[in-house]
């Protein structure tokens, strides 16, 4: 029981549990093998905490012991550290007329059937704000909650959509076109959050260290 105690002081529990963003597929895997190689004997649990109050209410509920996202959290009882930003790229069809040009402006899209995220989702919110200040409204015809559904709608030739680079490079879309867009307002910040309140083991500590020190390096 002694050295039980010592270890869940020196170490914590052995399990941790993370909430992710779908497009953290491109990055968790190397991150979690150069964690596991300091906790071998973690058990790690993964959830997918999509829009903001997922997020919000796997933290306040203890679901998760930190979450990796896009939401930025305005909770005075959630630390928000930021980790990374990457460009939002638009995303069209195999065959669109737009397909040829080397890159593409936001007034290139307003004439275009839009799939995009659901209310309560930060990148509807990136998007629909760069929209906005560059003059024009997006002529929405779908609302998503996922990036894979969103691009099987696209390369059904649905509409286009504007989706995080990283993820659209990561999923290799043999149906899509990937077109970089010319306004540097559109893009998105990834952060890492977590509950003030909640003892953090040293254990979730050199796991917030290990993913910092993932995006210093690259």
């Amino acid at each position: 029981i002694t050295k039980e105690f010592i270890r869940l002081k020196e170490e914590g529990p052995e399990k941790l549990e993370i909430g992710l963003i779908e497009s953290s597929m491109f990055f968790i895997p190397q991150i979690l093998n150069t964690f596991k190689k300091n906790y071998p004997n973690v058990r790690i649990s993964l959830l997918e905490t999509l829009s903001l109050s997922d997020v919000e209410k796997a933290l306040n509920n203890f679901d998760i012991h930190l979450a990796i996202t896009n939401q930025y959290v305005r909770n005075e009882a959630i630390a928000v550290l930021p980790i990374y930003e990457e460009a939002l790229v638009a995303l069209l069809p195999v065959g669109h007329s737009l397909e040829n040009k080397k890159s593409l402006s936001l007034i290139d899209l307003a004439e275009q059937d839009f799939i995009v995220c659901k209310e309560g989702f930060q990148t509807r919110n990136d998007i629909i704000n760069a929209s906005r200040k560059a003059g024009i409204d997006l002529r929405i015809k779908f609302e998503i909650e996922r990036f894979e559904t969103c691009c099987s709608l696209v390369e059904s030739g649905l509409g286009i959509s504007i989706v995080p680079e990283n993820y659209a490079h990561y999923r290799q879309l043999p149906g899509c076109v990937i077109k970089p867009i010319n306004e540097t307002t559109i893009s998105r910040t990834v952060y890492i959050a977590y509950d003030k309140n909640r003892y953090l083991s040293p254990m979730v500590r050199h796991f917030i260290e290990t993913v910092k020190l993932f995006f210093k390096t690259k």
